[in-house]
């Protein structure tokens, strides 16, 4: 019986179908043996840029403060959840790879990108204008977080309290982790956490400053490596500070009525 129908003579469509089927199957064939090379080429040429920071920012959305308040909130907690989860990450593996460097990149220009887009949605509305400010200063404590993590202390500096604090922060975070990630769950006692975690790295910080400072004048720790260690401690103080900072401004009102503190500035934030 013919393969094909009436004269035997194919017909375009199905010629067209088994040349494609074909050239699949060889193809299959030929690429199976050198596949995992192919997959390590394909990431090298065009690597992974990671998640869209900004997919949630339509133009559109801006006309309705509302919601472009709630939009830029989101665009915010998906930039705070992957640092977040690094920061973690660099706790046990400081080295500053392309990857890392990249998400910092990828930070700073999705935070601008929300600044914009929140600069062309105004309200006169109170509760508008508060959630607003809300994300604004989520922003800038963001950014500041971005440029701790360009200044990660050198290995030599992080001094037995330094590593103390580094125990106990992933606890914390990997809970802020997830919530950032979920922006519609309740944030439950997150807030509370992140500024106890707060409070305790500063108290850690005036006390190993205290007791750094006698031992280097009374000789019996070298003045230099003293106020490396110094430096390592008030740049984790900033760093934690400025997360507890960014999940109290995304996170809901009722809980961030719960917390306390204000946004003060520069290093050492608690005094």
């Amino acid at each position: 019986r013919a393969l094909w129908p009436g004269d035997g003579i194919p017909e375009p469509a199905l010629l067209i179908a088994a040349f494609h089927t074909a050239f699949s199957v060889i193809g299959l064939i030929v690429i199976m043996p050198v596949f995992d090379r192919f997959v390590r080429l394909v990431k090298r040429i065009a690597p992974d840029r990671g998640p869209d920071f900004t997919k949630h920012l339509d133009p559109t959305v801006s006309r309705v403060p509302a919601l472009a308040a709630e939009v830029a909130r989101r665009s915010v907690m998906d930039m705070a959840g992957e640092l977040v989860a690094q920061f973690q990450y660099m706790l046990h593996d400081s080295r500053q790879t392309p990857a890392f460097t990249r998400l910092l990149e990828r930070a700073d220009a999705g935070l601008d990108e929300v600044r914009r887009f929140l600069s062309k949605s105004s309200s006169p509305d109170a509760e508008h204008a508060e959630r607003h400010l809300s994300v604004l200063h989520a922003i800038e404590h963001l950014e500041r977080l971005v440029e701790r993590m360009r200044e990660w202390p050198a290995a030599a500096a992080q001094g037995s309290v330094f590593r103390e604090i580094a125990a106990e922060v992933p606890s914390v975070f990997k809970q802020a982790e997830l919530w950032l990630h979920d922006p519609s769950a309740d944030p439950g006692d997150l807030v509370e956490r992140c500024h106890e975690l707060s409070q305790a790295v500063a108290e850690a910080r005036r006390a190993q400053r205290e007791d750094n400072l006698r031992a280097a004048a009374a000789g019996r720790m070298d003045a230099d490596l003293v106020l490396r260690r110094l430096d390592a401690m008030r740049w984790m103080d900033s760093a934690v500070y400025h997360v507890w900072r960014v999940v109290h401004h995304t996170a809901t009102r009722e809980a961030g009525r719960r917390a306390t503190g204000d946004d003060g500035g520069g290093t050492g934030e608690h005094g």
